[in-house]
């Protein structure tokens, strides 16, 4: 009995390892200071990502594309979550690259969210949601749904486009905040208590137990 269970504890302990550690970063954009077609100056990009684990300190430019789990990303327009789309490369910048402060959260970041299929080829339609805080890029917030791709670098792909139907909604020099979500504490270990063993008083208890029930019996 007490090896079985230890060994629920510790399967236990197993199952809730990986997915206590995921943390969720939560971006919420300012309103664009230029809009066109369908979208306007009242719209603004917001978003998330989960990771299998939080965030280091102090990264400085990282590209963390390997630890993002799920995302989805909204410019006013258009959403693009992993479902449909991807954190695609723009450029040589990585699909995600962000720097964080001395207690994990998120200060400098440039995210390009696309959706599927990426644009391969000139004239090649994508929606692009961009989100930029880097000292590598000018700060910016872009939305651009079923733009045209206006030139192509080889992988991965698309590197220029132009508005499309559906027009753009930009905001320059005013970053948007994220907002860090930490999985709760784990539950601490539950107690395992064993079963004393008959010994002493509990084991004379026993025996005399089974004597008098053996006495009825002789007495049937």
């Amino acid at each position: 009995m007490k090896h079985f269970l230890l060994a629920f504890v510790a399967t236990l302990a197993c199952a809730l390892g990986p997915g206590a550690l995921a943390a969720t970063y939560t971006y919420t954009g300012n309103t664009y200071a230029g809009a066109n077609g369908a979208y306007n100056t009242g719209m603004s990009i917001t978003g998330e990502f989960t990771t299998a684990a939080p965030l280091a300190a102090n990264l400085v430019g990282q590209d963390i594309s390997g630890l993002v789990l799920t995302f989805t990303f909204s410019d006013g327009v258009t959403t693009i979550t992993d479902a449909d789309g991807t954190l695609a490369a723009f450029n040589t910048i990585p699909g995600i690259q962000v720097s964080t402060d001395g207690s994990g959260d998120i200060t400098a970041w440039a995210i390009f969210a696309r959706d599927l299929p990426l644009a391969t080829a000139i004239n090649d339609v994508n929606s692009i949601i961009s989100t930029i805080n880097s000292g590598m890029i000018a700060v910016q917030d872009q939305g651009a749904d079923d733009s045209i791709c206006t030139a192509v670098n080889g992988v991965p792909s698309c590197t220029s486009y132009s508005p499309g139907t559906q027009g753009t909604g930009i905001n320059f020099s005013n970053p948007g905040s994220w907002v860090t979500t930490l999985p709760p504490p784990p539950p601490p270990p539950p107690v395992v208590t064993e079963v004393p063993g008959l010994t002493g008083y509990g084991l004379a208890l026993t025996g005399l137990g089974l004597l008098l029930v053996g006495l009825r019996r002789l007495r049937r």
